[in-house]
């Protein structure tokens, strides 16, 4: 657009400069996703993923012809559009999720902390079904004082409301 407002800067351009504000959300947002919400497998996630990325492209390119005239900002526009839809796709599918988890009953195979800028306590389970892999999960420091390698917990696995399993802790 001839606005106020471009997608991409650059040298000499007085206009504002969006493209920052769409890729700040494209690195915090998988982080959260990733913290929040645990996928059985993630390859459902490609179909909504690709069909959504697809559409928030082609509605860019509607509504900022300019993204067409640098192949940095095209680029830039489609990896940031891909990030958000998967976390989109992910958020919509656990969080509006109203199906009736499935519970399963495991052992704790590992129980660690991590220590950096911040404190991760973090449990391994064991595979609470056939085919399942060993998963990784944060906890509290509560849960972690509590449990030990061995311990019985519960997993609950929801089917999704986009039909991509994930599972929880009770």
């Amino acid at each position: 657009s001839n606005g106020l407002v471009r997608i991409g800067g650059g040298k000499g351009h007085p206009q504002g400069v969006v493209l920052p504000g769409l890729l700040v959300p494209a690195i915090v947002l998988p982080i959260r996703t990733i913290i929040d919400w645990h996928l059985v497998e993630w390859q459902p996630v490609l179909a909504p993923l690709l069909v959504l990325t697809g559409g928030m492209i082609i509605l860019s390119i509607f509504w900022a012809p300019e993204i067409r005239s640098s192949i940095g900002n095209f680029l830039s526009i489609a990896f940031a559009c891909a990030i958000i839809s998967g976390c989109a796709v992910v958020h919509i599918n656990c969080y509006y999720d109203l199906t009736t988890p499935v519970r399963y009953r495991t052992t704790v195979r590992q129980i660690y902390v991590t220590h950096g800028k911040s404190t991760t306590y973090s449990m391994t389970l064991n595979p609470w079904r056939d085919g399942m892999p060993v998963e990784t999960v944060p906890i509290s420091a509560a849960n972690y004082s509590q449990l030990r390698q061995g311990s019985r917990v519960t997993a609950l696995e929801h089917r999704g409301s986009l039909g991509i399993p994930w599972f929880s802790s009770p």
